[in-house]
């Protein structure tokens, strides 16, 4: 009787021992997955990185004009104002009347919602000036919603093609669709 004892409870021991390992290589497995995960996370980041324009200048201004964009897209007010004087201030070496225009407007927004029906136009002039001197490598994307200053549409600038709505924030994330892609 004692044997069958000893045996009944040797083999649940070694149940358990073998579920145990395969619970931690389950683990184990699904923290590499999930790391290998960030990682492509990661990656995709990269494949997103900001363009490089033919003229340097140009290049701070878009690098501006993205820190604006994703601060309209989170509805961040106080940023979103910092960074538009920032493309206002970098749109000013430039020395393009009708770009400067559209930055001094969307600097001297009083509020978000202002700064938003701001955008369009400043928008316009950015990707003007992009096309003017071009794309040295990456792509930008040129996105538009048709809802957007009240029904008149709206248009943005991207790094990448998954559409975060810059006029609308978290109100209506995803309405839009890829227009174009600038590349060189």
């Amino acid at each position: 009787m004692k044997i069958k004892f000893y045996i009944a409870t040797a083999l649940v021991a070694g149940v358990l021992a073998a579920c145990n390992g395969q619970s931690k290589k389950a683990e184990a497995h699904d923290h590499s997955s999930h790391e290998g995960h960030d990682h492509e996370a990661e990656a995709a980041q990269t494949s997103t990185a900001n363009p490089v324009l033919n003229n340097e200048a140009l290049n701070n201004v878009y690098a501006h004009y993205i820190h604006l964009k994703n601060n309209l897209v989170a509805s961040n007010e106080a940023e979103a104002k910092t960074a538009a004087q920032a493309v206002k201030t970098a749109l000013d070496a430039l020395k393009d009347p009708e770009a400067t225009k559209a930055a001094e407007t969307s600097a001297s927004a009083a509020d978000l919602k202002t700064l938003r029906a701001s955008f369009d136009a400043l928008t316009k002039q950015v990707e003007r000036l992009i096309k003017k001197t071009g794309v040295k490598s990456g792509e930008i994307y040129v996105e538009f919603c048709p809802m957007a200053n009240n029904d008149k549409g709206g248009y943005w600038l991207s790094n990448n093609k998954e559409i975060q709505n810059p006029y609308y924030g978290d109100q209506m994330m995803k309405c839009g669709s890829v227009k174009e892609t600038l590349k060189q």
